[in-house]
């Protein structure tokens, strides 16, 4: 028995022995491990390209580990980012079609920072806490591996590349945020944001505006926004523009109009935004939106970067000859103000086709015809041959097309220029309804009613264009009274009353101006051709309604 006792005894020996090997192999892979980990945190921030984020000063007063949550939302913004921008880049790569009506007077525009999808890195945060993992024996011999931890801690601070660091301090409700990003391109840079804090969710926004200017500057990105959710409802609204400007569809008009009052709510200083909001009410081409588009455009012409301040003021000098043009205000200050801020564009940017075209528009209604011409030559003449360009370079030959047919009479000649100017841009509303003008004048009416008709089926919401092609039927109806055609004449008329009507019915009811002035035109191209009852009953509000019923509508 003593000798199966012993036996069993030294197995027992053994297997502690093997045992005790077994857990020193461990032991020591487990710091093998942790070494490598270690290492690779180190050789990741000294030599590698992620950024080290730094717990933040006085963060454990405000109850917020700043640093993980800063880590956190930097990675999701320029996740977020990446996708903003590739939805844009995929809008602009789509194939322009469709209704490009509205688009004749839309000026250039684009976001002033993308984020490429190859810049995506991890983002270091805290290191690794070495209190959770208990002592690691070698036989008689133990250590902990906080001590190892906090050695490459230190060392991976101390030669970090790239790092985030910063502190938060709070006096009652206003929150002072600082952060100071190193990077081995330019050195340290100090970030600061001071905001009132009223809400817990506002400290959470101050984080992620502070992640947006990291963001930014990590990569060398400009922009004048300051805030991420101004900046990303900017970018999904400029993702609908961009599809409106590729296929003329309204809702994507109406979606970024949408977005771009966000953006501009959150950040009323933003003049980029401001400017792309004021072209497209602008573009509405009603009173009340084009009043709106002058109150954004003039606060992005307060813009300091020189481009984008002579774009701003192209469009506004030109929203201002619209108070005159389209909406029946007096000349002045209008036209006054129309003058001095074109001036002031083709100054900041005389190599836009935008600045010479609104300058030239000003003079055109300044009664400067002359002038006018040369500034939409100098249109033609810059070089630019990108499909907006080209669209621009239309906008200004049909004005100037526009100019020989009202100013010097010579239909010929403006009609080529007419066509010149749909071969730059085959859906130029404008130059449909300006043909139809000419076959108008020349009797050929049947011409005429294809022309205008185009022009309101590339924009049905065009009320210009949908008062003249009425006003055709007027002249058609008075063809066929002098020849003695009652029946077609009656025809012509009760035409030509539908059409008026839906013009109006295009301006809403408020837009008391503008509805006058469509009237006024109508009851005047009555009178022109000798039908002044119905002018009569046309220029009451109300009265173009009683006439189309008097012939049977």
């Amino acid at each position: 028995m003593q000798g199966l006792r012993d036996a069993i005894g030294n197995l027992a020996g053994i297997l502690i022995g093997l045992l005790e090997v077994i857990g020193a192999a461990l032991a020591l892979l487990a710091v093998v491990l942790l070494a490598a980990v270690i290492l690779r945190s180190v050789g990741r921030a000294v030599w590698g390209r992620a950024t080290l984020v730094l717990p933040f000063r006085g963060a454990d007063k405000a109850g917020l580990c700043l640093n993980e949550i800063l880590a956190q939302q930097l990675g999701e913004i320029e996740t977020a980012w990446q996708g903003l921008s590739r939805q844009v880049r995929e809008a602009q790569a789509a194939a322009k079609a469709g209704n490009m009506a509205m688009l004749v007077d839309l000026g250039r525009s684009e976001p002033d920072a993308f984020l490429d999808s190859q810049q995506e890195l991890l983002i270091l945060s805290d290191p690794m806490e070495g209190q959770a993992i208990g002592a690691i024996g070698f036989g008689s011999f133990s250590f902990s591996p906080d001590s190892l931890f906090a050695l490459s801690y230190k060392t991976r601070t101390l030669l970090a590349r790239r790092t985030i660091r910063g502190g938060i301090d709070q006096v009652g409700d206003t929150v002072r945020l600082s952060t100071t990003l190193t990077t081995d391109r330019d050195g340290p840079t100090t970030m600061v944001l001071v905001r009132s804090i009223e809400r817990p969710d506002q400290l959470l926004e101050l984080v992620d505006d502070m992640a947006f200017e990291i963001v930014k500057r990590r990569w060398g990105l400009s922009s004048e926004a300051k805030t991420w959710r101004g900046y990303r409802a900017f970018m999904q609204g400029y993702t609908h523009h961009i599809r409106y400007i590729r296929t003329g569809n309204t809702a994507e008009r109406e979606a970024a109009i949408d977005k771009y009052r966000q953006s501009v709510t959150i950040e009323p200083g933003y003049a980029l935004a401001h400017y792309n909001l004021g072209t497209l009410l602008y573009n509405r081409f009603t009173a009340t939106d084009n009043d709106r588009a002058i109150e954004h455009l003039r606060k992005a012409a307060e813009a300091s970067e020189a481009t984008l301040k002579a774009l701003s003021l192209g469009v506004l000098s030109r929203a201002y000859c619209q108070q005159v043009h389209r909406y029946g205000h007096e000349k002045m200050p209008w036209m006054a103000w129309a003058e001095e801020a074109s001036a002031m564009a083709v100054q900041l940017g005389p190599d836009l086709e935008e600045t010479w075209l609104a300058h030239g528009f000003a003079l055109q209604f300044l009664g400067k015809p002359r002038e006018a011409i040369e500034a939409y030559w100098r249109v033609m003449a810059l070089p630019g041959d990108s499909p907006e360009e080209l669209r621009l370079k239309s906008s200004a030959e049909n004005n100037r097309a526009y100019i020989a047919m009202t100013e010097f009479n010579d239909l010929k000649e403006a009609e080529v220029l007419f066509k010149h100017a749909l071969a730059l841009d085959p859906h130029n509303k404008f130059c449909y309804a300006n043909l139809g003008e000419i076959y108008k004048r020349q009797n050929n009416y049947s011409a005429a009613l294809v022309a205008f008709e185009q022009a309101v089926r590339l924009d049905p919401r065009y009320t210009n264009g949908t008062n003249e092609l009425g006003m055709l039927y007027i002249a058609i109806a008075a063809d066929a009274r002098d020849s003695g055609k009652q029946k077609e004449m009656a025809e012509a008329l009760q035409t030509a009353a539908h059409w008026h009507e839906r013009a109006l019915s295009i301006v809403p009811e408020e837009e008391a101006r503008h509805r006058a002035e469509i009237r006024k035109r109508f009851a005047k191209a009555y009178r022109e051709k000798g039908f002044h009852q119905e002018a009569e009953w046309v220029a009451t509000p109300g009265d173009g309604k009683h006439f189309a019923r008097q012939n049977g509508d």
